[in-house]
């Protein structure tokens, strides 16, 4: 999460006007936090980085928001009419996780052999079992854990099923709403990632202050992160992601009011020179 701030910290300090020895400090962090991630071997963590910077690049691009929306649109509407095949495909791995980096990137797609994947695929098919049980109103906040174990079916349990609701959650920041708190719950929360990165797009590219600017990369950046690695985890109930997670959306809030009021008194200072230049 905060790899993509120290980056930008890094790279961009002196347009946020940063001393060099606060740059050589995020710089510094930069580097001891993305080896600790590299070293982690947690393949969710490289894939979260892997989208944030992929979102940076369609940044300088100038990407519209909007673009980006269609094609993510497009490519879950395309997954869910080919899951089958697609499904078929990636059964035909068998390289399981590994000391090996590239053979550990390999087993993220493992669906026949490796534990944490098929796991994985058993939480989330007990999370739509449970949602088709209680659409409306789901059930109830932070019940997934104690509720899920009878939606297990023995042709999913791996080796670290368990049935006394101990060990982890459903995997999936989107997938848990709608089991807890139901249809209603689900969207808002897609809503609310939606409108967080809608926000981040649209400070970088109408701020005219490029502190603000390159705060809003920092923070959009961060919370790609964590949007991402929420198809494969969900920890914002733990208050060591949810502050974090919050707080740049509060960034983001901020800038953007901030950047709308100095346009909108910049507009108005234009309007009343031109009134003054008619009267002249």
């Amino acid at each position: 999460f905060f790899v993509p701030v120290l980056f930008v910290l890094s790279v961009w300090g002196k347009r946020m006007e940063i001393s060099r020895i606060g740059m050589a400090v995020a710089m510094s962090l930069f580097t001891i936090i993305l080896i600790g991630v590299i070293l982690s071997f947690t393949r969710a963590s490289w894939l979260s980085l892997g989208v944030a910077f992929g979102v940076m690049i369609l940044l300088f691009l100038r990407f519209r928001f909007r673009t980006l929306l269609i094609i993510s649109g497009t490519v879950v509407f395309l997954f869910f009419a080919f899951q089958n095949t697609i499904m078929n495909e990636m059964s035909r791995n068998k390289q399981d996780s590994d000391d090996d980096i590239s053979a550990h990137l390999e087993s993220f797609s493992n669906v026949s052999t490796d534990p944490s994947n098929l796991e994985r695929l058993n939480r989330w098919s007990c999370a739509y079992r449970m949602y088709l049980d209680k659409p409306v109103f789901g059930f109830g906040p932070g019940t997934y854990t104690y509720k899920y174990a009878p939606y297990q079916i023995s042709s999913e349990a791996t080796l670290i099923t368990t049935h006394a609701g101990d060990q982890g959650n459903v995997h999936s920041e989107y997938l848990r709403p709608f089991t807890e708190q139901g249809t209603i719950g689900g969207i808002l929360f897609i809503l609310m990632v939606l409108i967080a990165v809608a926000k981040g797009f649209h400070v970088y590219y109408f701020s005219e202050n490029g502190m603000s600017r390159f705060m809003a990369l920092g923070a959009l950046m961060s919370l790609v992160t964590y949007f991402s690695h929420g198809l494969l985890n969900n920890y914002s109930d733990f208050d060591k992601i949810a502050v974090p997670m919050w707080s740049m959306m509060a960034i983001l809030t901020a800038l953007e009011v901030y950047h709308m009021h100095n346009k909108s008194e910049s507009i108005e200072s234009i309007e009343e020179n031109e009134k003054d230049v008619k009267t002249l």
